[in-house]
Order: structure tokens, then C-alpha cells, then sequence
């Protein structure tokens, strides 16, 4: 919904509201990066209000359309797709039908703007007498039987891409619908029959800190393999994305004192998600997702467009993302991310673990099968299964 004003000095003013399925720390963007794009492509004046959800536009008449068309497709972009044979979208819990379970809001707010209106977490309380599991539910009880079929349906539709699976440790947040009202304590069959989009929605973090003691173990083993030298090498990710729902992704890594481009791919296409609740510390997540590399000289390239910025002294995070004025109207930085990454290889694992500040007190873990282990796969064996039994090996 959207409100067309005049200003005192004349200029017109229109007030769009952000859907509710969207963050407001998206239209934002990092350090304001989105409402930059806005203004500094389409010549208006951008502000958000979190508090109302809504983005006020100060401009002409064709300025201010153009940048709604937009935001539009910005909002599209968030909407999350029902349909199975499209993107999956799949939960489980350990031990689930055996808990009580209770929603309870997270009192430290996460750095990661993307969850900071999803201030509620999935906790599991005292034991409970088992309960039956429905199959078609938004949530599954995280079982031997249940792990030989996760994300089944990669195997029995293939995509034409080569498929990337990559298992990340984080947590799922959830914001109540207007109205819900939840019991302090939870069934099994209660929780089970709570409805995704109409009782709650979700957002998923990877932003993690040393909190958790089964992470925080994991983090201090895989640092203690490093060697006295080794230094982070600096990565910074830039995403950008078009009105005509076009998408690349541009990863730069840091070189004496300078950003250079690494690599460059269209989107990401997300085939499904699988994330598993193990405590109430712990929870990952699975991606399984296809992506196209671009050529220097893909006409669709639009890497030639980014402006960076970094500081004489060389701290990668103070880093600054722009676009030029050359860029084409409707191109606008969606995400950027810069971080200080470390490789580490281990019980047939390639975990990766990106630093998000300076002290390090912030960090994203993530972990894939090491390329030995995939050339040992058959055609018909689960990765998934295999890259999950691995990780529990570890974080039991």
C-alpha cells in the first residue's frame, strides 16, 4: 500500500508500506547501502521507518515511480515460494517428538540486520512421553530413519547445473504473527500443528559468536590446527540485483592493500533448505543450491559498475560499496559482506570460518565434504546424509 503527499517546498512525497514478509534491515541495506542505491540512481530522497514499516520517497513524479518499481521487486524478491517442486523449505528437531518445547525471545539483539524484527527462538524444555509425528507437518522429529531421506529429492531431480551442498551453523528466528498467542510450554503435536506464514515466519542466521559451548569447541579445535603464521586472508562479497529480478554475486579477496576480483557467478538458485535443531545451542543448516560463472566478457557482466572504497590504513571492515553514476537504471547493491576467512581441513571436512569484526567475537562457520570425500560417493549415496553424520560426529 502507498500514499501519494506534498511536501511545503513542493516537492512530492509518497510513503510505500514494506511488506510484512520482508526485513527492514534489507531495504536499508548495510550502513543505509539500499537507500543510497535509491537515491543516488533514481534522484530521490529515501528514509525508512522501522518502527511503521514504511519507506518514504521524495522526488518527481518519474523519479519517485522509478524507484518504486524498485522496491517492488525488491519486496518480490523476499516473498518465500510454497511450492515444493520450486525451493523446499524443510525443519527438524532432535529428539523432537520426545520434548516440550517453548518460543523464547533472544534478550542480545543479533548483528545480522536481516533477523533483527525475528527476536524469538525454538528451545527445547524437560522430556516428555513420545508423542506421534505427523509427516506433513512444517516441523520433523530428527531421526536415523528421517536422515536417510533428507533432501531425497536431489538425487531424484537432478538439476542440469552441478548441485553445491554446504552445511552452515547458525540459528532459526522466528517473529509471532499479529495476535498469535503461544503456551509457555508446548507438545509435540501443539508445535507440529502451528502454521508457517499464518501463525509465525521465519529468518535464518549464520552470524554466530562464542556462546555455544559445542561451537565454541569446534571453533577453538578447528583454529587450533592452524599454523603461528597463518593470517585471514580478506574476502569481500558483494550482491547485486536488477528490477527485471536479475541477480550476480562478485567475490573479491584482499591483496596488498587492494580489493581484487576473485570470482563472479549469476544468483544463487536455492533448491532447498534443510535445518536441523540439535539443542539449545546448536542448530545448522543445509543449503543445496545451482549458480552460473560469468566470463570477462559476458555482456551481462556488471561488475565494471562497483565503486570500492577502502581506507588508507588498510582495515578491510571500514570498506565501502558504491555504484558509479554510469550504472544502469534499476541496478542496486542488495547485500556486502567482508570478512577475515580461514580454510581448515578436518575429519574430511573443508570448513571455512569467516570473522565478521575486528575481535573476531562474531564469526560464520561453515563446512562441506573435502573433495576426497566426494570423489568416494556413489551415484546413488545421500551427500547430504553423509556431510550431516560427519559434522554430528564432532559437535555430539
Amino acid at each position: 500500500m502507498s500514499r501519494w503527499s506534498s511536501s511545503h517546498s513542493g516537492m512530492n512525497v509518497k510513503n510505500v508500506a514494506i511488506p510484512e514478509h520482508v526485513p527492514v534491515g534489507a531495504v536499508i541495506g548495510r550502513g543505509g547501502s539500499y537507500c543510497k542505491s535509491l537515491q543516488q540512481t533514481h534522484g530521490v530522497r529515501c528514509s525508512v521507518n522501522g518502527a511503521d514499516r514504511e519507506v518514504t520517497l521524495k522526488g518527481s513524479h518519474t523519479s519517485i515511480g522509478q524507484a518504486e518499481d524498485e522496491l517492488a521487486k525488491l519486496f518480490e524478491s523476499f516473498a518465500i515460494s510454497q511450492t515444493r517442486d520450486k525451493r523446499v523449505f524443510e525443519v527438524a528437531a532432535s529428539e523432537g517428538a520426545s520434548r516440550l518445547w517453548s518460543f523464547e525471545e533472544e534478550l542480545t539483539a543479533s548483528s545480522d540486520t536481516n533477523v533483527e524484527e525475528f527476536r524469538y527462538v525454538l528451545q527445547p524444555l524437560g522430556r516428555a512421553e513420545k508423542a506421534e509425528s505427523r509427516a506433513n507437518s512444517w516441523i520433523k522429529d530428527f531421526h536415523e530413519g528421517e536422515k536417510a531421506n533428507m533432501m531425497g529429492y536431489l538425487l531424484k531431480k537432478p538439476s542440469e547445473s552441478p548441485t553445491k551442498i554446504k552445511l552452515a551453523f547458525g540459528k532459526l528466528c522466528f517473529k509471532p504473527k499479529a495476535g498469535a498467542c503461544y503456551d509457555p510450554e508446548l507438545t509435540w503435536p501443539e508445535l507440529q500443528d502451528l502454521r508457517p506464514f499464518e501463525d509465525f515466519s521465519t529468518r535464518w542466521t549464520n552470524v554466530i559468536d562464542r556462546t555455544s559451548p559445542s561451537t565454541k569447541s569446534l571453533l577453538d579445535e578447528l583454529e587450533g590446527k592452524l599454523a603461528e603464521d597463518v593470517v585471514p586472508l580478506g574476502i569481500l562479497s558483494v550482491h547485486l540485483g536488477s528490477k527485471l529480478q536479475k541477480s550476480w554475486d562478485f567475490k573479491y579477496t584482499f591483496v596488498d592493500g587492494q580489493w581484487e576480483l576473485r570470482r563472479r557467478h549469476t544468483g544463487k538458485k536455492l533448491r532447498g533448505s534443510y535445518d536441523v535443531l540439535l539443542d539449545s545451542d546448536t542448530s545448522f543448516r543445509l543449503r543445496a543450491f545451482t549458480r552460473a560463472s560469468l566470463s570477462d566478457s559476458d555482456p551481462e557482466d556488471v561488475e565494471r559498475y562497483v565503486e570500492i572504497s577502502t581506507p588508507p590504513h588498510g582495515d578491510i571492515f571500514d570498506t565501502r560499496v558504491t555504484l558509479k553514476r554510469t550504472a544502469p537504471a534499476g541496478l542496486a547493491i542488495r547485500a556486502v559482506n567482508v570478512k577475515a576467512k580461514i580454510h581448515v581441513d578436518h575429519h574430511g571436512l573443508r570448513f571455512s570460518v569467516g570473522y565478521m569484526d575486528r575481535r573476531q567475537s562474531e564469526f560464520r562457520l561453515e563446512c562441506r565434504l573435502s573433495a576426497n570425500e566426494k570423489d568416494k560417493l556413489g551415484s546413488g549415496d545421500n551427500e547430504c546424509r553423509v556431510l550431516v553424520d560427519k559434522v554430528l560426529q564432532m559437535v555430539a
